[in-house]
């Protein structure tokens, strides 16, 4: 099973900057958008392409998929070491025929253009093509990488997986999966001639949120309150991946302080992460002139200085 090289949708090297990822993003989405390409599988290839960027567009997210691809070649070289030693034991005994069977270089016809594309879509097309040699006489593992919501990062789902030789298999995604983790589903590769099946390793990447950043476990919500919450304090429900909460916001809360909900980040055996709420004060995008009156008022009975410590030469 071929994870998706995100790198290779995009066009880009591996060592290409932010302005470059989002470059070819913008270049490869105006022509594969559904709604000008004249590709009978440009909705599928515009799906793709904008899975890509949401990985490789954020830096965490990018550094997270590049040590899972670090992790990944260094178990592909094992497993081919060990799969070579293999085959020169039994040599005297089978006659095993063994070939590289998929190539990312030149020789690939399909290195350029929407087919490289179409060829990551089409996923259970790819996941029966092994990524090196295929021992017969042996079990193969496989990989392939799943995009999970923040939400079902905190609860737990399940996904529907094409294995070569098994069809379609059941994965359960456990609560508390965190990005870039690695879940190995021993026995859940392909059978081998001798009934041996390998193992699946799924690559998880949690997909960004409009709401919420997480940071290890530790979830982070912004909060915003309008200057008169903050200054007089409210009762806000507020939503969690758990479902909504009642939060209290002190009187005087200030800009950037943070609420602490204990237990509501990704949960985990050996302690749970904690939810923060940080407190964002922001103003309506228009004041009729009674609300910057009363702003004016203010501002003529308020002696605080928020900058004095600022130095005055």
């Amino acid at each position: 099973m071929n994870p998706m090289d995100y790198y290779r949708i995009l066009e880009v090297p591996r060592d290409a900057s932010g302005d470059e990822i989002k470059q070819a993003f913008r270049r490869l989405a105006r022509r594969y958008h559904p709604d000008v390409s004249a590709e009978p599988e440009a909705e599928e290839l515009f799906k793709l392409l904008r899975e890509a960027y949401e990985v490789l567009g954020d830096s965490d997210r990018r550094a997270a998929y590049d040590r899972s691809a670090r992790r990944r070649h260094e178990q592909h070289e094992d497993r081919e070491f060990a799969a070579d030693r293999a085959r020169r034991r039994r040599r005297s005994a089978f006659d095993v025929e063994a070939g590289a069977v998929w190539t990312t270089g030149a020789s690939d016809p399909e290195a350029n253009g929407p087919a490289h594309l179409r060829r990551h879509a089409h996923c259970a097309e790819d996941m029966a093509k092994p990524q090196s040699h295929f021992d017969r006489v042996g079990a193969q593992d496989l990989e392939t990488s799943v995009i999970v919501t923040v939400e079902e990062a905190c609860l737990g789902t399940e996904r529907t997986l094409d294995v070569a030789g098994r069809g379609p298999v059941s994965v359960a995604i456990p609560a508390g999966v965190t990005e870039g983790q690695t879940l190995r589903m021993t026995g859940m590769g392909p059978p081998g001639p001798e009934g041996r099946s390998g193992d699946l390793y799924v690559h998880v990447h949690i997909t960004p949120h409009d709401l919420y950043r997480i940071k290890g476990k530790t979830i982070v919500l912004d909060l915003p309150v309008t200057p008169w919450e903050a200054a007089l304090g409210v009762s806000l429900k507020i939503p969690t991946p758990y479902g909504r909460v009642r939060v209290r916001v002190p009187p005087g809360a200030a800009s950037g302080q943070s609420l602490r909900l204990r237990g509501r980040g990704l949960p985990a055996a050996k302690g749970s992460g904690d939810l923060f709420v940080q407190i964002k004060i922001v103003l309506p995008p228009e004041m009729s002139e009674a609300e910057l009156a009363l702003f004016r008022q203010l501002a003529a009975l308020d002696s605080f200085d928020p900058r004095a410590h600022f130095p005055r030469s």
